[in-house]
């Protein structure tokens, strides 16, 4: 499902303020869950963020991508770290540390992830698989400015499934001139 802005604000204002930024990241990314559970501390400064493409196994047991720091991301991230703060555990700041932990300091799994987004759903009162997180990855594709662009930001092998899967929103064009007297001339 393509989640227009207005879907997404109002996916965000249902949102606990941890699970608003994790809506951030993702739609300013195209971050995975995994992804976002898996972000630490000392991953992201003023320049950049770097990402654990966990989809994507090497000899480190992941792939990393790369993403140039933004004002807006900056922030989703800063507030997430004064979230944290106030967390048990979470004042603590050692670079191996996860960004997003529960109530009770631990990392972010499924199980608690479900949870904030089932008040979510429960707000909006929608259907079990109407609208999913991995529908904020698509979001961020169709967002982007072209296939190309969706492509580097979603990091997959062939541009073909970033098109087949993620471009959801309808293609727009601006109509030729009349072919009667308006095209060709100048």
């Amino acid at each position: 499902m393509d989640v227009s802005n207005k879907r997404y604000a109002d996916i965000y204002a249902a949102a606990s303020q941890v699970l608003q930024c994790m809506l951030e990241i993702s739609t300013q990314t195209g971050a995975r869950e995994g992804m976002i559970f898996d972000i630490r501390i000392g991953d992201f400064d003023q320049d950049q963020i770097e990402l654990r493409v966990t989809k994507k196994r090497n000899e480190k047991g992941h792939t990393a991508k790369s993403y140039t720091m933004t004002l807006d991301l900056w922030r989703a991230l800063g507030r997430a770290l004064e979230l944290r703060k106030k967390r048990r555990g979470g004042a603590a700041s050692l670079p191996s540390d996860y960004l997003f932990i529960t109530k009770n300091g631990k990392p972010y799994g499924k199980a608690s992830f479900k949870s904030l987004w089932r008040v979510v759903r429960t707000k909006l009162k929608l259907e079990a698989r109407e609208i999913t997180f991995h529908d904020m990855r698509a979001k961020a594709g169709s967002d982007s400015v072209s296939d190309v662009a969706a492509h580097e930001l979603l990091h997959h092998e062939d541009v073909k499934v970033t098109k087949r899967v993620y471009r959801r929103k309808v293609p727009s064009s601006t109509p030729l001139p009349s072919a009667i007297g308006g095209r060709g001339k100048g």
